[in-house]
């Protein structure tokens, strides 16, 4: 049956791609419903769904997952609620909807843990840590993604670690221990590096540059700004809105430091870097 794992997201694509995927999906859907079949629709709407996360239509991704859903409640599939409820979750963390995807992603801890699926109460755990961080409920914010990478790596999982090093760096960061985060932001950035996984390495490149204008390194936040901005423009790689918002912040901050010239000049030597020049440059292999 149509399904992606929420657990391990990738990219998927843009523009021509996106048209055709949405297309084939919603295929599928009318397949599934001649068939009368309420679970393979569950999943070929939830699938399109996220297809309209990844290209901004926050209604209509919500709508195809919402309707997902209820069919996944009315055939007590737990696993598919779960996956579901981890998809809104996240299109809510991305809004900035703290608390509505603090209870989508306590349910689907509980759904996890009542299912027996090892591997994603770690994922899990971390994503509600994101939702406490945006609530600034810092201590349980730290506590759950300690306990999400502990878990991951006593199973030997290598998808998780980055995702919830992430996590533990921007509590870390918050609660004014910058050294940390950079240290566990690097960690993040080399275990992600291993796994090709372009779409996080230019996000933690912006977590870098917040950190760096936070830390008094104004210029190297500039720097790697531009590096992660011309980086989502040659891949066709989105920023989402909570995100984008905290990175214009940083870089006004960083512009108001070093004057509008000097600022200029550091975001024009990021844009001329190589996604690999960038990376070399955030874990201080090159100046």
């Amino acid at each position: 049956m149509p399904r992606r794992s929420t657990a391990q997201p990738d990219y998927l694509g843009t523009g021509g791609e996106y048209e055709l995927a949405t297309t084939l999906l919603e295929e599928t859907i009318c397949l599934f419903r001649e068939l009368g079949d309420n679970e393979g629709s569950a999943w070929a709407l939830c699938n399109p769904g996220w297809v309209a996360h990844f290209q901004g239509d926050v209604g209509r991704a919500i709508h195809c997952i919402d309707e997902g859903l209820g069919l996944f409640r009315e055939v007590d599939n737990r696993v598919g609620i779960a996956e579901a409820r981890t998809m809104l979750g996240r299109i809510a963390c991305e809004g900035g909807d703290f608390a509505v995807a603090e209870a989508h992603f306590r349910e689907t801890l509980t759904l996890a843990r009542e299912v027996g699926d090892i591997s994603n109460v770690a994922y899990f755990l971390n994503n509600l840590g994101v939702a406490l961080l945006g609530q600034g409920q810092y201590e349980e914010a730290t506590v759950a993604p300690e306990g999400s990478l502990r878990q991951a790596r006593a199973l030997g999982l290598k998808s998780h670690p980055p995702l919830v090093l992430d996590g533990l760096a921007c509590v870390t960061c918050e609660q004014g221990d910058y050294e940390r985060a950079a240290a566990l932001f690097a960690e993040s950035l080399s275990l992600s590096q291993e796994l090709g996984r372009k779409w996080h390495l230019l996000g933690i490149l912006g977590h870098m540059a917040e950190l760096a204008v936070r830390h008094g390194q104004a210029r190297r936040a500039a720097q790697l700004g531009g590096a992660e901005a011309v980086g989502r423009d040659a891949a066709g790689i989105p920023i989402v809105p909570v995100e984008q918002e905290r990175r214009e912040r940083a870089m006004r901050r960083a512009q108001q430091e070093l004057g509008e010239e000097a600022f200029c000049q550091a975001w024009e030597a990021g844009l001329t870097m190589s996604l690999k020049e960038a990376v070399a440059y955030s874990l201080g292999e090159s100046t």
